[in-house]
Order: structure tokens, then C-alpha cells, then sequence
């Protein structure tokens, strides 16, 4: 699993589950952001996203999977994966994989309601869902004071305070938030908020988060090498930083995966992520050799989420699905390549 594969679920950030219509690709403008965004109050707010409404999304999203589980779990029983046991089960975990709800894909389908937009102000309202979901304590939700999705574009405002430190348990895994002080990628000084942790394979993993992060968002079905692929691309990103080797501007990524009706039993398919960083520049000195960015812009798909209980009392599930207290899953590692568009539209890739 690659380093980048735990930053993502943490931008899972607003979970709705509404069905969208593919829409045409119109490019790419790494350096026109929607920063205003979140302060454009005139745009006809028609989904008010409430500490209760929050809490709501994440039990449907709990439910959903778990009923995804099962579903495996009798297919499994009645052979329908194949006779050979160890086959089977990974079979089963490929078909929760492709089949779960992840925070990505539905961000999508919110900020692509045609003439609605979904509105968050004030802080406090993602508390139910980081108190009571494994995944969801996970996303950078602690200090957002204000969220707006629409007409394609996503904005988050955050309160960054003053020289503050805090660490958080989450199972295993201790996360520490502080503020720092970066230069962004106008060549400014910035502060940042910071979320640092280490995973339960000993790997390092930073996001620096500014006052604003915005985005565009992309929903589209294409056809790659055989495959029918659902595409989901978050680009025009602004306001988050990796900091590996150096500090460097995410500003595209891109997860796909088989396009299946539900239930499918895939034969062949395909899943992954890749994240793009314009004018990355790697801080090394100049007797090592070059490094291959791989381990940053390659990522597993994101993971599901799911209520906390699940992660934490292995009792809940059956045993072949793999979760454990750190919040890793088995057999969650991309399946093929990535779809040659991506080379045209991120041709760093």
C-alpha cells in the first residue's frame, strides 16, 4: 500500500449519497481555484448540512456497507467466488471494495446537483460523525467553520487557531494537529494546519491544510483499454499541501473504478487513484539519486466508511473482511493501470 493511500480518506470530507448524471469534460486550470466560494452567501442554499443531518449521512453510509458485507459474506457461503478458499475471500474483500460507499465518490454527486447547493456555518457540526465513525475521526473536520458544495466546486473554510498542539487517539493510530507556518505556492507565507500520524506500517503521513481549500469536481464514465470506468476528479485544488521530502501543492486527483451495476460480481475490473502535484520539488541533497514519486502519486482506492464498533470488536464481522484497529483493510491496493486520459490531462502522471 502506498504512503498516499492513508492521505485521502482523509478528504472525505462531506458524505451524501445522491445520484448524478455523467457531465462533459471541460478541461483543466490547476491555477484558477474557486476561492471565493465559501463566501458567496447568494446561491440559493438548499441543503443545510446540520450536526443531525451529518450524523444521519454517516449511519447511512455505516448501514450500507455493512449490508454490502453481507451480501459478500452469502455469496461467499454459497460459493459463488470459487471453491478454493483464500481465492474466495479475496474475491469477497474486491467485491466490498468495489460495491462500498467512500466519501470521494459522493462529494461528486453533491457538488453536482444542478441549481443546489449545500451549506455548513459554524463549528461543532461534524462532532457525531468524528466521535462515532472510525474513517470519519479521521477527516480534517475538527476545525471547519464553514463547507459549501455546488454547481461542481467544493469549499472549505477552516479556523486555524494560534500556536496550538493537540494529539487524538483514534484505535491505534495517534493523530497530531498543530498549526504551522508554510510558503504556499504563490511564494507567501501561510499558516497551516497540520495533521500528522504515523500508520501501522511505520510510514510518516502530513497535510497542511490552509484557511481555504476549494476544488472543482468532476463525475464521468469513459472507456479505457476494455474497461468501462467511473471516474471521479477533484482539480483546481488549492489550499492543500503534502509535506514529504519537501512541501508540495495537490492540485488534481483522480479515483476510478469499474462501472457495475449493484450486486455485479465483477470478472474483470479495475480500481485505483493517482494524485498530481504541479511543480513538485523534492528537498534532497545532491549526491542522492532521483527519486521515484510513485509512493506519492499513486494511491489505494479510499477506504469505506463505517461506524467505529466495526473497526474496534472484530466480533461484528466476518472474519475473511480483514478490518483492523489501525483502520486497514486486506487486498486494498489498485487493480490495473491508469487510464491513458490521465496522461493527456496530468501529463506529470
Amino acid at each position: 500500500m502506498s504512503r498516499i493511500s492513508r492521505l485521502l480518506p482523509l478528504l472525505c470530507l462531506l458524505l451524501l449519497a445522491v445520484p448524478v448524471q455523467s457531465r462533459e469534460w471541460t478541461g483543466v486550470g490547476f491555477y484558477n481555484p474557486p476561492t471565493a466560494l465559501c463566501d458567496q452567501t447568494d446561491l440559493g442554499v438548499s441543503i443545510r448540512l446540520t450536526r443531525s443531518a451529518i450524523d444521519s449521512i454517516g449511519r447511512s453510509f455505516s448501514r450500507h456497507n455493512y449490508e454490502v458485507i453481507q451480501h459478500a459474506d452469502e455469496l461467499l457461503r454459497s460459493g459463488a467466488f470459487g471453491e478454493d478458499r483464500k481465492k474466495a475471500e479475496v474475491s469477497a474483500r474486491r467485491f466490498f471494495q468495489l460495491h462500498c460507499w467512500t466519501g470521494m465518490g459522493t462529494i461528486s454527486n453533491l457538488t453536482g446537483i444542478k441549481g443546489a447547493v449545500a451549506r455548513m456555518d459554524g463549528p461543532g457540526h461534524f462532532q457525531p460523525m468524528i466521535d462515532s465513525y472510525f474513517n470519519g475521526a479521521m477527516y480534517p473536520l475538527r476545525h471547519v467553520n464553514v463547507a459549501q458544495l455546488g454547481e461542481d466546486h467544493f469549499c472549505l473554510r477552516y479556523d486555524i487557531p494560534k500556536n496550538y498542539e493537540e494529539r487524538f487517539q483514534y484505535g491505534e493510530i495517534t493523530v497530531l494537529v498543530r498549526t504551522d507556518e508554510i510558503k504556499n505556492r504563490h511564494g507567501e507565507k501561510s499558516r497551516v494546519l497540520s495533521r500528522e500520524w504515523v500508520t501501522a506500517d511505520g510510514d510518516k503521513v502530513e497535510l497542511l491544510f490552509e484557511k481555504h481549500f476549494t476544488g472543482r469536481v468532476k463525475l464521468e464514465t469513459i472507456e479505457d483499454r476494455g474497461h468501462r470506468l467511473r471516474l471521479i476528479t477533484f482539480y483546481d485544488m488549492d489550499g492543500l499541501y503534502v509535506r514529504k521530502y519537501g512541501t508540495h501543492h495537490m492540485g488534481a486527483m483522480v479515483m476510478w473504478h469499474s462501472d457495475l451495476k449493484p450486486g455485479e460480481i465483477p470478472k474483470d475490473f479495475r480500481i485505483g487513484g493517482a494524485a498530481y502535484f504541479p511543480k513538485i520539488d523534492i528537498d534532497l541533497p545532491w549526491f542522492l539519486p532521483s527519486l521515484g514519486l510513485d509512493d506519492l502519486r499513486d494511491f489505494a482506492f479510499p477506504p469505506p466508511l463505517m461506524a467505529s464498533q466495526f473497526f474496534l470488536n472484530s466480533e461484528l464481522l466476518p472474519e475473511w473482511i480483514g478490518f483492523n484497529p489501525a483502520g486497514r483493510l486486506k487486498d486494498w491496493d489498485s487493480v490495473g493501470p491508469r487510464p491513458k486520459i490521465l496522461e493527456e490531462r496530468f501529463p506529470d502522471l
